[in-house]
């Protein structure tokens, strides 16, 4: 027999013992995404791979079952859901030797206690300005962010810009907005890459000459930042069209994990073990540093700085944390709601960022909360900004029937991309000012109601 033969024989017999092998084993070989199919995938996708997950059940609608759990050390990636006998934050944290055990459920926090927030806050402070950014903000950068940050450019009315017309990868998350923010460390690189069908295709990078572009390749860009904390816009823009994308690489002020204020601004201590040897509770390297006339500066398209801001009292510089996984989260919320016929143009954070100092000067006992990460918000629809739910149902009423719809609209989006997975609480008692829903990005998914039982009718 020739030797060519022989060489097939053995190599479709490989290829034979492989597939039957994968088979068996359970394991078969990853399917291949085009970038067809990337393009029109949820923000938040990972790029170049298929992220399996299993969907999250929504609650029952009149009577939902209560178990506990914390989570497993993550090896890599985002962790699993566990299972242990103590609630998770917003609650009081378990120890740090509690018995872990792998589960298959979303964890449910059974009778969650109160925890302070500071109050509802200031519409004007906790509302945006405007329905949603101008389109100077993301078209004329060189303006509205001047040389000078303090003293930026007032933007009143003009068009909005929404979709960017491309699809931009950073990090795993995928943008399709025109505007959003992305804190980063001076001299750290921002690695951009543009989800897009066509090969023939260019981008280019605008910064106005501020950090250092290291690379424009066809859809392939990095950009260095540079070593003074500030707000710098990246513009990124299609050749040959007038798409753009801009990037607010938020340059944070650099943090040593030790001191409790920052320019006079308190901001307490952070635990050095990080629960459960989760990163994501990795004490912060940094913070934005805000201005007084910062905190007007559009983050997204739809939010604004002030509305993430903590509640604490004290003069400006101020110092933020804020997580483009919420971000991504919060603008693609607004976008289910108002496919639902809802009239929604922004949300109202009631309280997102706190310091740790804030934190324990209301008198909360817990340590690893996500409002301390910049990564969760209690929110409401108020589009009448009188600092209360709308009635969103339309029955004459504002009750729980209405946060329920912003419940389940959170429920429906989170199952879009693991990095929407979180905590998920729902608040309609007569003790709060309002109802309202708590959201964050902790990694796991965890769910906490605190919802107060109505009385018969006949009563």
């Amino acid at each position: 027999m020739p030797a060519y033969q022989i060489a097939f024989l053995a190599a479709s017999g490989l290829a034979a013992f492989l597939l039957v092998f994968s088979a068996l084993s359970g394991n078969p070989p990853p399917p291949v995404l085009s970038t067809a199919t990337l393009k029109k995938s949820s923000p938040g996708i990972v790029a170049g791979r298929l992220i399996e997950e299993e969907p999250t059940p929504e609650p029952q609608e009149e009577r939902i079952e209560m178990s506990m759990a914390a989570v497993k050390p993550p090896v890599a990636g985002p962790p699993p859901p566990v299972k242990s006998e103590t609630p998770l934050t917003p609650l009081p944290e378990p120890s740090a030797d509690a018995k872990v055990v792998e589960v298959t459920k979303t964890v449910v926090i059974e009778d969650p206690p109160v925890e302070k927030t500071g109050g509802i806050g200031d519409p004007e402070k906790r509302l945006p300005s405007r329905e949603n950014a101008p389109e100077m903000a993301i078209t004329d950068c060189e303006n509205y962010f001047p040389r000078e940050l303090d003293s930026k450019a007032r933007i009143t009315a003009m068009d909005g810009s929404i979709e960017a017309g491309f699809t931009v990868e950073i990090d795993g998350l995928m943008i399709p907005w025109s505007l959003m923010t992305i804190p980063i460390m001076p001299g750290d690189h921002l690695r951009m890459n543009v989800v897009n069908d066509l090969p023939e295709k260019s981008y280019h990078l605008d910064t106005e000459g501020r950090g250092t572009i290291e690379k424009e390749s066809g859809q392939f860009l990095r950009w260095r930042a540079p070593e003074e904390p500030g707000i710098y816009c990246v513009r990124i823009i299609e050749e040959g069209t007038e798409n753009t994308l801009c990037i607010h690489a938020a340059v944070m002020k650099r943090w040593d994990g030790v001191s409790e204020s920052l320019e006079n601004y308190k901001i307490g201590t952070y635990q050095d073990k990080p629960f459960r040897n989760n990163p994501r509770y990795n004490k912060p390297r940094g913070f934005v540093r805000v201005s007084k006339e910062d905190a007007e500066t559009w983050l997204s398209p739809h939010f604004q700085v002030k509305q993430f801001l903590c509640k604490q009292s004290g003069d400006y510089p101020k110092f933020l944390l804020v997580e483009p996984r919420l971000l991504l989260k919060l603008e693609l919320l607004i976008e289910e709601l108002q496919k639902q016929n809802l009239d929604v143009n922004s949300l109202y954070l009631t309280s997102a960022f706190r310091t740790p100092w804030y934190n324990r000067a209301l008198g909360n006992k817990t340590v690893y909360s996500r409002h301390l990460y910049g990564d969760a918000a209690d929110l409401f629809v108020d589009t009448n900004r009188n600092g209360k739910l709308d009635d969103l149902d339309l029955d004459g009423d504002v009750d729980k029937s209405d946060v329920k719809i912003i419940h389940k609209t959170v429920e429906k989006i989170t199952g879009k991309s693991r990095f929407f997975t979180g905590g998920l609480g729902l608040y309609a008692h007569s003790r709060y000012n309002t109802p309202f829903v708590h959201i964050d990005t902790r990694g796991y998914p965890a769910r906490w109601y605190k919802v107060e039982e109505e009385k018969p009718k006949n009563e």
